[in-house]
């Protein structure tokens, strides 16, 4: 097997995989924004030149039944900014920056929000409400006529929309209609979705909300559109996982997705998607052709690109769009001039349930009514929904148990495997030899110490890491008495051995004497005791000689036990003479 450095490893997965997770700082704001006069506050602004769009962010606060309020970023949580933060690298962001808002049902506040921030040159205007926000949000959409000014679209999230306990206690208290807005919400006219975690009590009131709202299409010269979203393992915050508290960036991708329809949904024409569906059909209608480069299996709910190069197009304007041939609506439009550029990249998103997505790219003219151009074959792109855990080691080839299926690391030493959400064990070897003399000792999965095995429950994307210790074998020989302290060392570790035997006596029947050479890694050193540094497998040795002395001791012994006989004899003889 071969060992791969695991910190290279991590630089390189981190990079291309946790980046987005782990740039955020605790600093606030979170990039450098402007502090802009809105309606009578002071707002964070954090400007996206790329974007012809910005997002207005009502954040959370308290609820009285005369006003509900709307905090500062400052008192946001991390999770909170994060999103924020998130969302900032598509669109330019509006968030209080200190105070707080007392929003009452006669301020339409939100609506002159709007109507200011369209000054700084944004052509879409969104609103994001969570909580408090939210209700704000929802109770100047269910008036329309009356805030015509207002945003083209909005988000709400976590939102008491149909209290009924706060309505029944203070029946006649002046804000009580911000805890009714379910209960109207036919009359909204701008696009809405609502975003709820299943584990929020109040998430039915979101649900009602959104029931009642009118169904989808055109109303006069506006392309309505809605959504509803119940989000698994989250409560208040959508963004944030009841499990263990960390960061989900799921519900950025789908409101995303949505603004990007909002977007595009002006080209959603009859005329337009009629003629888009004759040429799907086989007849192009001397459309031009646009070349397309697309993945053929991508993520759920991840951005992806479609790269593609189009013929020069005069009209001017024209737009680059993407068109699913499943819902027979567009989901994003670029506007372009493609007599000056006709190769681009379009980021793209997908966060239903289907397994296939069937997109095309269209060009779109326009020329006293919007012209279809251009327009891609079919391309059909492979959705993969169930998380994906990547286990990291040092070792290419080891084979990693996960439930009952056995996986090898490839040879980055590096498993990526998709599971699908729920529990899961992951079992890998205690030991894993390399070589004779070299090996690899289990230190921690996931920093569990001491354990070959891991239970996880499984429902996001997830990294772990399995680290091993390297080992050499320490092997001692010795002719003469009794060696210790051989066996399996930690890689640049000491080991202490020890020669037990008698010097000094004789040997091999009186033949010599029994001396202590020395150490076969270190001549010199004739203490019994020994340490030996382990950066490799070592055979280590205790040398012992014995030496002959030049009147061999044999022959005094012998002598004297033969003068011992004839002593005795000659004593025998004389006591019988007598």
């Amino acid at each position: 097997m071969t060992r791969i450095k695991l910190e290279i490893i991590l630089i390189i997965i981190l990079s291309a995989t946790l980046a987005p997770a782990f740039t955020y700082a605790n600093e606030i704001p979170h990039r450098t924004a402007s502090i802009e006069q809105i309606a009578g506050y002071n707002w964070y602004h954090w400007s996206n030149p790329e974007t012809d769009a910005c997002i207005i962010w009502l954040g959370g606060g308290k609820t009285t039944p005369t006003y509900v309020t709307v905090n500062p970023y400052s008192l946001e949580s991390l999770n909170t900014m994060r999103f924020i933060e998130d969302l900032a690298d598509h669109y330019g962001i509006f968030a209080l920056s200190k105070g707080e808002i007392q929003y009452t049902v006669d301020s339409g506040l939100v609506s002159k929000i709007c109507k200011s921030v369209r000054k700084f040159g944004y052509e879409y205007v969104f609103v994001v409400g969570y909580s408090t926000g939210g209700m704000a949000l929802a109770y100047e959409l269910t008036f329309p006529g009356d805030y015509e000014s207002g945003p083209d679209a909005g988000v709400i999230i976590s939102s008491m929309l149909d209290w009924q306990e706060m309505v029944e206690r203070h029946k006649t208290a002046r804000g009580i209609d911000l805890y009714t807005s379910a209960q109207n919400s036919e009359r909204v006219r701008r696009s809405v979705i609502l975003m709820y975690g299943e584990d929020a009590w109040f998430w039915g009131q979101g649900e009602k909300f959104f029931k009642n709202l009118p169904e989808e299409g055109w109303m006069n010269d506006y392309y309505f559109q809605k959504d509803w979203r119940l989000m698994h393992g989250v409560e208040h915050e959508v963004f944030t996982l009841e499990a263990d508290g960390s960061y989900d960036s799921k519900p950025v991708e789908i409101i995303i997705n949505f603004f990007e329809r909002v977007r595009a949904s002006n080209l959603n024409t009859e005329n337009i998607i009629q003629k888009i569906s004759v040429s799907t059909n086989g007849s192009s209608n001397n459309q031009q052709v646009i070349q397309v480069l697309y993945p053929n299996k991508i993520r759920s709910y991840r951005i992806f690109q479609i790269n593609l190069t189009t013929p020069p197009i005069e009209e001017n304007p024209t737009w680059v769009a993407i068109f699913d041939l499943d819902s027979n609506r567009f989901q994003k439009m670029i506007r372009t001039n493609l007599l000056v550029k006709n190769q681009y990249s379009i980021d793209a998103i997908s966060v239903t349930n289907q397994s296939i997505r069937n997109l095309i790219v269209a060009l779109i003219g326009y020329k006293e009514d919007f012209q279809f151009l251009g327009i891609s074959k079919t391309m059909s792109i492979e959705v993969e929904h169930n998380p994906l855990l990547i286990i990291m080691t040092e070792i290419q080839g080891l084979d990693i148990k996960i439930d009952e299926t056995t996986f090898q690391t490839n040879e980055t030493g590096i498993i990526q495997v998709y599971l699908e959400s729920g529990n899961h064990s992951i079992d890998v070897p205690e030991i894993v030899l390399i070589s004779n003399g070299e090996r690899l000792n289990l230190i921690s999965i996931d920093n569990e110490i001491n354990n070959n095995s891991k239970k996880i429950y499984f429902e996001k994307d997830r990294e772990m890491t399995v680290r091993y210790q390297t080992q050499y074998q320490l092997s001692l020989i010795s002719e003469y008495g009794v060696i210790s302290g051989g066996g399996w060392y930690d890689e640049n570790s000491t080991a202490k051995i020890v020669l037990d035997v008698n010097l000094g006596e004789p040997v091999h029947g009186g033949l010599g004497i029994l001396t202590f050479d020395g150490w076969s890694d270190n001549l010199e050193s004739k203490n019994l005791n020994h340490e030996v540094y382990m950066n490799e497998p070592k055979l280590i040795e205790a040398r012992c000689t014995f030496s002959t002395t030049d009147s061999p001791i044999w022959i005094f012994a012998f002598v004297s036990a033969l003068l011992s006989v004839i002593t005795f004899l000659i004593y025998i003889m004389t006591f019988r003479r007598g």
